[in-house]
């Protein structure tokens, strides 16, 4: 993805990855997560930080007009991820089904360069069987590793 992202700070460890998106409603300030849940598989979080809360919400939707942008900039804190664990794998699903939905559309519609840079699994449901996706099927979970 070859878009426009913003900078983006990250602790020591590569797992915490923060930055601003500047756009229509104004400043947010925006999280990626990657949760170590097994040994060397890890899991994608993402959302608004409150400040006033110390709280990232995944279900926030800041509709700040940049989406391209922070797209662009979470794809790169993969990058970054993955750089740093290049045998790692990394799960992405949404918070609620219209999340996953929306991520599997993201995913769909940058498959040249998502394929190009990343291999990626889709299952059926969390249990089920990975397969190559076929985007005519709903997806409950993505995998991700290093290409």
């Amino acid at each position: 993805m070859n878009a426009e992202r913003y900078d983006y700070t990250t602790d020591n460890d590569k797992l915490l990855y923060a930055f601003f998106s500047t756009g229509k409603r104004g400043i947010i300030a925006k999280v990626v997560i990657y949760e170590k849940t097994a040994p060397n598989h890890y899991n994608l979080g993402f959302g608004d930080y409150d400040h006033t809360t110390d709280n990232v919400s995944d279900k926030s939707v800041s509709n700040n007009g940049d989406t391209i942008k922070v797209l662009a900039t979470v794809i790169q804190t993969m990058r970054d991820f993955f750089e740093a664990r290049p045998h790692a794998l990394l799960d992405i699903q949404g918070s609620t089904p219209t999340r996953t939905k929306l991520y599997q559309k993201i995913i769909r519609n940058n498959w040249e360069y998502i394929e190009t840079n990343f291999k990626i699994l889709a299952f059926k449901d969390i249990n089920g069987e990975p397969e190559i996706p076929d985007f005519s099927i709903e997806y409950a979970l993505f995998q991700i590793s290093k290409r």
